[in-house]
């Protein structure tokens, strides 16, 4: 059956200068920190009617959506998560990376469930949750020495969320509603 492009307005970056990343671990969430340069944008291709002055719905053919933003230069357990099988770590009882194993090629990048949420000043804000987010970059991570710099390098990461199937009908790829009040790990539905 066609999928049919909802009333929010695709192909828009959304763009916000700090929000706290989330990834799922199970059942908790883990905090990957405050990041600078937040970007999501709902990537659709429709087709286009081929009558003139046809005012039916556009039809979805693909949809995605990218999330760029600036992540500080610490590797810790919800950043191994987010990768999401590239990288395989073992962990300490506070959840710090104590070793890094790498065991060769993987053509399989599991996804994740991310939340970012912004918080705006004098309360309430937005976030945005997507379901199914798999890291789309090179691979390649610039981490500066820690006698470099006095502040943490932010390293660009860049991820896709795709449709997840599994999910009910019109809700298969992200969420974006408000929030009030403060939270130290969000609550799942």
């Amino acid at each position: 059956m066609a999928k049919y492009q909802s009333t929010i307005v695709p192909n828009v970056p959304i763009n916000y200068g700090n929000v706290v990343g989330y990834v799922l671990d199970g059942t908790n969430w883990l905090e990957i920190g405050p990041h600078d340069a937040f970007t999501f944008t709902w990537n659709v291709e429709t087709s286009e009617s081929a009558l003139a002055n046809c005012k039916l719905p556009k039809v979805i053919q693909k949809e995605t959506v990218t999330i760029k933003f600036a992540i500080a230069q610490y590797l810790q357990k919800s950043f191994v998560k987010m990768l999401g099988g590239i990288v395989k770590a073992a962990y300490d009882g506070s959840g710090n990376v104590t070793k890094i194993t790498t065991g060769g090629a993987t053509n399989e990048i599991t996804p994740v469930r991310m939340r970012f949420v912004h918080q705006a000043a004098g309360g309430g804000g937005i976030y945005w949750d997507v379901y199914r987010v798999s890291y789309s970059g090179s691979g390649d991570f610039e981490f500066q020495d820690d006698e470099a710099t006095d502040k943490p390098q932010m390293v660009s990461v860049e991820l896709t969320g795709e449709i997840d199937s599994d999910r009910p009908d019109g809700d298969q790829l992200f969420k974006v509603a408000p929030f009030t009040g403060t939270w130290t790990q969000p609550e799942l539905e």
